[in-house]
């Protein structure tokens, strides 16, 4: 998420600041931590569950997250 928020302009960081409500509901319904930091500190890299990953990138691009549901869903 880290680089792909680089790579659409709109840094993670943000996303995940302005959305702890809805983060802290998809971990609910997931019964898990969704969000995981690792690398060195100088340049982390973040992980997210798939839900959580696909709610953000609505966010971020519609057209990019709409394609990726599409292939997700024929491959189902």
């Amino acid at each position: 998420m880290t680089d792909l928020g680089k790579n659409l302009n709109k840094p993670w960081r943000f996303w995940k600041y302005n959305n702890k409500k809805t983060i802290a509901v998809f971990e609910a319904f997931e019964g898990k931590t969704l969000i995981k930091i690792t690398g060195p500190k100088s340049r982390p890299t973040t992980y997210v569950g798939l839900v959580l990953a696909l709610r953000a990138l609505a966010d971020y691009d519609h057209v990019l997250s709409y394609h990726i549901f599409k292939h997700y869903e024929k491959t189902l």
